[in-house]
Parts: structure tokens; sequence; C-alpha cells
């Protein structure tokens, strides 16, 4: 009878995934088919060829200069939380930190979400400890989402007292879902450090989160967060350099900002999902969806492919000195 219960349980289990695996899947290919289509009405238009006008001025490529320095300090940022977070559980250097974030980051696209990262950052870190590394990667990604939340919530209610369109809806809506998310990673935060209910799943799971520490991760994921909204507007400066950095701007990439937060993703087709969502949220300005899609390919190429690159790399030298 156990046998039985066991196997219905592993056919649930599976049928849990597959359907989830799915649903990525398909907003994913859903999203390529939209802006492929786009993007050929786009290049009917000739957009191709005004967009590579627009950069042949030394100030565009200052601006990628800019863009591209900050991908090292929005990782150092998160290293230096990552660091912070290991340490109640096991003291590790900031370089071992770095690499256990960097290879975490490499893993992070073999799964929708992201959501292998911690089998890559748990290899550096003891076998009695993986257990308690594990969740406190979950817990650390939880504090730069409660700022990504808190900033688009803000904006949102912001917009929907001073809109004067009637059409606001679609406001109402992502308000009330970004609400509930908000509580939610409220309730994480606060009791991150008291989630006794995965010791079912974890009986080795033992660590604290004094609150100095949570609201120094609380602080540094907003002073990341600044550099993530820097880093995309001197790329959008790029091909639009008489845009100004005004509420409306900042409104719609908080709202950006959420939304590839929330979706999920696998890696082969994130660009394409990030790249309609960019054509949604920013359509009221003069940027144009060759000019979006290349925006948002430039970003993920410097924040997400380049650091797993790096992490790959990393990974293959492990290897190595384990051989030798």
């Amino acid at each position: 009878m156990k046998d039985v219960e066991g196997y219905q349980s592993n056919l649930t289990t599976r049928h849990k995934f597959s359907v989830s695996k799915i649903v990525v899947w398909g907003v994913g290919v859903l999203a390529l088919c939209i802006l492929i289509y786009r993007i050929h009405k786009s290049l009917s238009n000739q957009q191709i060829q005004e967009s590579l006008k627009i950069i042949n001025d030394k100030t565009q490529w200052l601006y990628f200069v800019l863009a591209f320095l900050l991908m090292p300090v929005n990782w150092l940022i998160e290293t230096w939380k990552w660091y912070k977070v290991s340490r109640q559980v096991e003291s590790v250097s900031f370089k071992k930190a770095l690499f256990s974030l960097l290879v975490g980051m490499a893993y992070g696209h073999l799964l929708p979400g992201r959501s292998s990262e911690f089998l890559g950052k748990i290899l550096f870190f003891s076998e009695k400890n993986k257990a308690n590394i594990s969740v406190l990667h979950f817990v650390n990604a939880a504090f730069q989402m409660y700022i990504t939340l808190l900033v688009a919530l803000l904006f949102i209610v912001l917009n929907i007292f001073f809109s004067h369109n009637a059409n606001t809806s679609s406001l109402y809506l992502i308000s009330f879902l970004s609400f509930l998310f908000f509580i939610a990673f409220t309730l994480l935060i606060v009791y991150a450090d008291k989630l006794h209910f995965l010791k079912k799943f974890l009986p080795a799971l033992n660590y604290e989160l004094p609150i100095i520490l949570k609201l120094e991760l609380l602080f540094w994921s907003m002073v990341r967060y600044i550099v993530f909204v820097l880093q995309f507007y001197w790329i959008f400066k790029i091909f639009s350099p008489h845009q100004l950095f005004n509420y409306a701007f900042v409104s719609s990439l908080s709202l950006y900002y959420l939304l590839t937060s929330l979706i999920p993703m696998i890696s082969i087709i994130e660009v394409a999902v990030r790249s309609l969502i960019a054509i949604m949220v920013f359509q009221n300005t003069n940027t144009n969806d060759v000019q979006l899609t290349i925006i948002t390919t430039l970003i993920w190429l410097i924040n997400l492919v380049i650091p797993s690159i790096i992490g790959f790399v990393i990974w293959l030298q492990m290897f190595k000195w384990k051989e030798k």
C-alpha cells in the first residue's frame, strides 16, 4: 500500500513539475513569437537603420561604458550581501562568497526563474551547512524582491491617484497582486529566521538573522536597485538621447523590473520575454521596438551572461583543482 501511495505521490510531483515547465516554456515561446512579429513589422519601417544612425556620437559610447562599469558594482554589492548572510552559518572569505555567487549565476541558467542558483552556491560550503545555505539563498533574494515590489507598488499607487485616464483597471489589478506579494515578502523578511516548518524537510536547518543584519540587507538591496535604474537609463540614453530621467521614466522602469521579476522565464528565451515587457512598458516613449529589444539584450548580456561566463570558468577551474 505504501509503495502505491509513494508511486502516486511521485506521479503527482512529476505532473506538477511538467505543468510548471509547460507554462514557463509557453510564456517564453509566445513572447518570442510576438517579438519576432513586431520586429518584422519594424524592419519594414527601416527602424534598424534609424537605430544605428543614432549611435554616432562619443557621448552614446560613454553611456555604454558607464553602464558596463556598473556591472561589477552591482555584483560586488550582491556579494557583500551574500557574504554577510552566509557568515551566519559558516565563516567564509569575501573571495569565496564572490566565487559562490558567480558559480551560482552559471547554475541559474539550468532551471526556470533562476531557481537553480543555490545549487552552484552550496558547492563552496561544507556538507553540514548546505541545507542552511540553500535556504539563506532564497531568504537573501527575498530582500531584493521586497525592494522591487516596494518601489513598483509606490509608483503604481501614485499613478492610480494622479492618473487622468479612465482606463486604470490594469493598474488596479497589478497593484492588488503586487500588494499580496508585498505582504508575503514582508512576512518572509520579518520571520526569515523562524521558518521552523522547513525543519520537516531540512532537519539540519539552524540559523539566525539579527534585526541589524535585516536592515543592512534592505539598505544594500535599495542601493543595488538604484544601480539597476542608472544602468538601464544609461543604456536607454544610447538610443534615446533626449530621454529625461523623470517621474514617467522611473515609474515605467519600476513596472518593468516588477514584471521581469514575477514572470517565470527560462534562460534560452529569457531575452525575448524581457524585450516584450520593455516594449509594452515603454510604448509611450520615442524608442522603437528594435531599439528596446537591443537595450534589454545589452542589459541581459552585461548583468547576467558575462557574470555567468565568469562563473562557468571558475566552476571549470574547481574541477581542475580537484583532479590535481
